[in-house]
């Protein structure tokens, strides 16, 4: 399996990339973002058991954060792919892997066993997984080392684009004076 990150800031154009790879390679994509290593907060992130100690607490916000994924909404999320109850033993599986053995292998391991179940939920081949999390940009380097094959887009886009997007969406929580 060859893994396509792609990265860069939110609203800097990676789920517009992600569309674009998919159509070139004639595969459907997935309809959300998998946010399986990385978000914005990597402290609740499973890449954090790989950077510290993990408590029993630590352990169960990473599932909580992976979790969150699953009720997204009706049309997107892992729902359409796991049973609830399946989804968190496998994620608790992973992250026990983790805390007792910080290995790069068992990420990559929870990374290929998800991207694999939904290649064959679509009934394709699995060569590619394409992950256009923007906040994997944080961990380019643990990527790398996990997949020394993988692909990296960096998506870059003029920040006051971006600026205008986010407001134009209401995702800041106050007025902006627009003087």
């Amino acid at each position: 399996m060859t893994p396509i990150f792609i990265v860069g800031s939110d609203r800097s154009g990676t789920s517009v990339t992600k569309r674009i790879i998919y159509e070139l390679l004639g595969k459907r994509r997935i309809p959300f973002e998998p946010r399986l290593l990385a978000d914005g907060n990597l402290v609740k992130s499973p890449v954090v058991s790989l950077l510290k100690e993990c408590t029993d607490k630590d352990l169960r916000m990473q599932a909580s954060w992976i979790m969150r994924q699953y009720n997204i909404s009706e049309e997107r999320g892992w729902h359409m792919y796991f049973e609830r109850k399946d989804m968190l033993n496998t994620i608790w599986s992973y992250l026990d892997k983790l805390k007792h053995d910080k290995s790069v292998v068992h990420l990559k391991e929870m990374f290929e066993f998800f991207h694999r179940k939904i290649a064959c939920e679509h009934g394709e081949e699995f060569i590619y997984a394409i992950d256009d999390t923007p906040s994997n940009v944080l961990i380019i380097d643990l990527l790398v080392a996990m997949f020394p094959r993988c692909k990296v887009v960096h998506c870059i886009r003029d920040g006051r684009e971006v600026a205008a997007s986010v407001i134009s969406r209401q995702w800041w929580g106050g007025a902006i004076d627009r003087h």
